[in-house]
């Protein structure tokens, strides 16, 4: 009779486990999906603000008061605002990638606990 409430406590924490894993493994899936939209973002503003930076080079003049009449400079720093946008693409790409492998990995590793639930029943 001892056994019998012993195994059903047992099982009883390994199906809390089970659920506590899930609550963590969805939460970490969130925060990276949450991540590379974060990253694609940033990459797109980086992008307009290179554009903006490119299109300034066209714009300077003498006749403008403030702004670095040097077209060089705009270039350069366009230039490097685009390199980092696309960087911060390939980042929010690869990301993307990592959690896609990790939820195909969590439902799979969902699937064999249930079938090794339906195994033991």
């Amino acid at each position: 009779m001892t056994s019998v409430v012993t195994m059903k406590s047992q099982t009883r924490g390994v199906a809390s486990d089970d659920r506590r894993l899930e609550v963590v493994e969805l939460a970490l899936v969130a925060s990276i999906r949450d991540m590379s939209r974060n990253l694609y973002i940033l990459g797109a503003t980086l992008f307009f603000f290179a554009v903006v930076s490119f299109a300034m080079t066209f714009t300077t003049g003498p006749y403008q008061i403030g702004l670095p009449g040097n077209g060089s400079l705009w270039k350069t720093i366009g230039l490097f605002l685009l390199v980092l946008s696309l960087l911060s693409g390939l980042a929010g790409v690869m990301t993307h990638m990592y959690e896609q492998v990790e939820r195909r990995t969590f439902e799979r590793e969902k699937r064999e606990r249930e079938m090794r639930k339906r195994r033991r029943s």
